[in-house]
């Protein structure tokens, strides 16, 4: 379960920084990059609880 989330979360990523690589806006790339691995850290721990 949680590999296909972080393989959703790949393709899905490599189009937005595709994008920002683009525009002046890396600053708000990276900033979802800290959210994700946020998000995914916190999905860990609550799936190696179980």
């Amino acid at each position: 379960m949680l590999e296909k989330a972080i393989d959703q979360i790949n393709i899905w990523f490599k189009g937005w920084s595709s994008y920002f690589k683009m525009t002046q806006y890396l600053s708000q790339l990276a900033g979802i990059e800290v959210h994700i691995r946020r998000r995914l850290i916190a999905r860990f721990v609550k799936h190696q609880k179980r």
